[in-house]
């Protein structure tokens, strides 16, 4: 599961900051900004689902939410286009971020409170190790879908364009320099692009979502059974 969350999660949202300042004329700093909504999503379900585990000892429930809201707002980003508002972009965001809150924390618990207490150590380096490497063959791979997609969109729209961008880098400095018509056909490609890197996303964070419906409810190590306590016997005089 760590290894989808890194591809879904870091993989796909790499190639969102070029359509914000590119498509919807941001600045670099103001696409960082952005990720706010998703931040703060995430900081509220992350201490939601911390109080839920501690005073219920329950948690099984908690990613089954986190990776069905995560899913939805992953399905939201499929709809983007070129007059998809900065509003639009940071509910979506918020989405996302409220489904990371009841998901990542979660997932390190369940793999610290699965292992005997020597193993937790290596049960967390191994979390991450798997979401690092998921998140890295995310980029690769969502990578060459996008770029595809953009020949693609270039081809069949501006050959001409495509013959000018082949082999160079692509940012935002390159594209605010092309001539009006060709840029407007480049915003048409890279929202074409980006899209469907997020097609492809979404049934990735559908196969998390079923994959935490498996996921096997460990009593919370530490955690004492709630037990009655005798009644006290009255004292006779």
């Amino acid at each position: 599961m760590s290894f989808l969350l890194g591809l879904v999660l870091f993989g796909a949202l790499t190639f969102l900051p070029l359509y914000q300042q590119t498509v919807q004329h941001l600045s670099p700093t103001q696409s960082g900004l952005m990720l706010i909504p998703m931040m703060l999503g995430s900081t509220v379900t992350a201490l939601i689902s911390g109080q839920v585990t501690t005073k219920t000892g329950r948690y099984k429930v908690l990613p089954i939410v986190g990776a069905g809201m995560m899913t939805f707002g992953l399905f939201l980003l499929t709809g983007i286009g070129l007059h998809t508002s900065l509003v639009s972009i940071g509910i979506y965001f918020a989405v996302i971020g409220l489904g990371m809150g009841f998901l990542m924390q979660i997932t390190t618990l369940v793999a610290q409170n699965s292992v005997a207490p020597q193993e937790m150590g290596v049960a967390s380096s191994s979390r991450t190790f798997f979401q690092q490497i998921g998140g890295s063959l995310g980029v690769a791979a969502f990578g060459a879908v996008f770029a595809r997609r953009l020949i693609e969109s270039l081809t069949a729209h501006a050959p001409g364009l495509h013959m000018t961008v082949k082999g160079a880098q692509i940012n935002p400095a390159t594209v605010n320099h092309l001539p009006a018509l060709e840029r407007a056909d480049f915003f048409v490609a890279i929202t074409h692009a980006v899209t469907g890197v997020f097609w492809l996303v979404v049934p990735a964070a559908a196969i998390v979502f079923l994959l935490a419906w498996l996921i096997k409810e460990v009593p919370l190590r530490g955690r004492a059974p709630v037990t009655e306590q005798p009644a006290e016997k009255e004292l006779v005089s």
